[in-house]
């Protein structure tokens, strides 16, 4: 008899597992909202991570070094091309120096020629290192098209719209559905929830333990500017980054983040803080982010404000000396996973772990 499985959160974690274990199985994906990947894995920075940000967690950086292979192959069409790229370490503030930095990559073997860029991009009086870099950004409305494409040849059954909001996990697996139609019980052998911002929620709901989290409202904004495509991210402590989204032959669009004052709310808490991750109401700290990257990168001065872009991110709590950011995966037993996502490129990999720990069930 065929197994059934569960995947709880349609993010780019949920859409890869759900598809993986789609080989082996059927697969019902359940997704709150009504269309996937309207979330987290809509609305980031959108680096495809080599391993360069993360100094401070060698491990961290080796998961994504390790996933990009299995990613690229399967979702590398999303990719943009290449474009100047850019790390620097920051001469004031910095968790790492630039020995450190560069023993970093050494350690790991990334490449990291050392550069001085025209100072309209990055300030040199601001940073003490610049290296440039080969890594690249994603296309989040192509990585979306090709999850969608995925989940229906692969006959994942997606019912969007539909909140899980209870359910048992002890001896028989059975999941509380609610639509806009109606509220129903549903039975599976496995269960997986990959919800991100929403996990300990919906932990909470189907009986799982609850982990503390540092939850934050980050605003991103949304530029143009006048210049072709380049990436910047000057670290390891507050910084600025820049990330591009297009260029239309004068004008890159692109986002910008600034890790001190993007962020509106910060939490650390065992449960999604409403006060943290509501987006009722919203208020804006543009200016001050516009003001501060600035002083990091002169040629914002002749950007083009768009829009903000609000996302809620959630990493471990108590990590800010190391900043590491695994991809947490659990077996809480009786075939209920769990998967608490780092980088997104690590996606296809942890699709691939989940599907081996159920299979040999």
């Amino acid at each position: 008899m065929t197994k059934r499985a569960a995947v709880i959160g349609a993010g780019i974690f949920g859409n890869s597992i759900a598809a993986e274990l789609s080989k082996s199985m059927d697969v019902v994906l359940f997704e709150k909202e009504a269309e996937i990947m309207t979330k987290a894995s809509g609305k980031n920075h959108f680096r495809h991570h080599y391993g360069y940000h993360y100094p401070r967690s060698q491990d961290t950086a080796k998961e994504s070094i390790a996933g990009r292979e299995s990613f690229e192959r399967e979702y590398g069409i999303c990719i943009l091309p290449p474009f100047p790229n850019f790390y620097s370490v920051v001469r004031e503030g910095s968790f790492v120096s630039p020995d450190e930095y560069l023993r970093f990559c050494d350690s790991v073997e990334l490449p990291h020629p050392i550069v001085s860029p025209d100072p309209e991009l990055i300030n040199p009086s601001r940073v003490a290192l610049t290296i440039q870099v080969p890594e690249r950004g994603y296309d989040p409305i192509i990585l979306k098209e090709i999850c969608q494409k995925k989940l229906t040849s692969s006959g994942v059954d997606l019912r969007l719209g539909s909140e899980v909001v209870g359910g048992n996990i002890s001896g028989s697996k059975e999941l509380v559905i609610r639509n806009e139609q109606k509220e129903y019980e549903i039975g599976f052998d496995f269960i997986v929830e990959a919800t991100y911002a929403n996990t300990n929620t919906v932990k909470k709901r189907i009986g799982l333990p609850v982990s503390k989290r540092q939850y934050e409202l980050l605003e991103l904004l949304k530029v143009r500017i006048p210049h072709t495509p380049f990436g910047v991210i000057n670290m390891d402590g507050p910084f600025t980054s820049i990330m591009p989204l297009g260029y239309d032959g004068a004008f890159t669009t692109a986002t910008i983040a600034h890790t001190t004052e993007s962020v509106l709310e910060r939490r650390v808490t065992n449960h999604f803080d409403d006060d943290v991750c509501s987006f009722g109401e919203l208020r804006t700290n543009k200016e001050r982010i516009m003001q501060e990257s600035t002083k990091d990168f002169p040629i914002l001065r002749l950007a083009e404000f768009l829009e903000s872009i609000y996302i809620t991110k959630i990493v471990r709590a108590h990590v800010n000396k190391t900043d590491e950011r695994p991809t947490e995966v659990v077996d809480h037993g009786n075939g209920v996973y769990s998967v608490f996502a780092g980088k997104i490129v690590t996606s296809v990999d942890t699709a691939k772990r989940i599907a081996d720990m159920i299979n040999q069930k």
